[in-house]
């Protein structure tokens, strides 16, 4: 199987987006593909990563800040990190970004 690009997984990552929010329920597979998605873009090249949610509508430090937090969420808090300071690297003296939160611990 090939890999897909960073562009190919934030733009899967905005289409489950649309369909999440134009849905009248939730579905459980969408949620998964999201989810998915969260994690392959924390595997990218946080540039490229940037790149494709300037290039997008969403606002880029809200964006960052949730996929900071959906990617603490998933176990990834390291990769969420490696954005979140790629993007404070390049926005020096703007507001601070919403960590990831820490592993859960049970």
């Amino acid at each position: 199987m090939e890999r897909k690009t960073t562009h190919e997984i934030w733009d899967l990552l905005e289409s489950n987006l649309k369909r999440l929010e134009n849905a009248s329920r939730v579905e459980k597979m969408v949620l998964q593909q999201t989810q998915a998605a969260i994690g392959m873009l924390l595997e990218c090249n946080p540039a490229e990563v940037l790149d494709c949610i300037d290039g997008s509508p969403l606002p880029t430090r809200a964006t960052v800040s949730w996929l900071a937090f959906e990617g603490g969420r998933l176990g990834l808090s390291d990769r969420a990190g490696v954005l979140v300071s790629h993007w404070t690297q390049q926005n020096q003296g703007l507001e601070q970004l919403i960590p990831p939160p820490l592993p859960a611990v049970f």
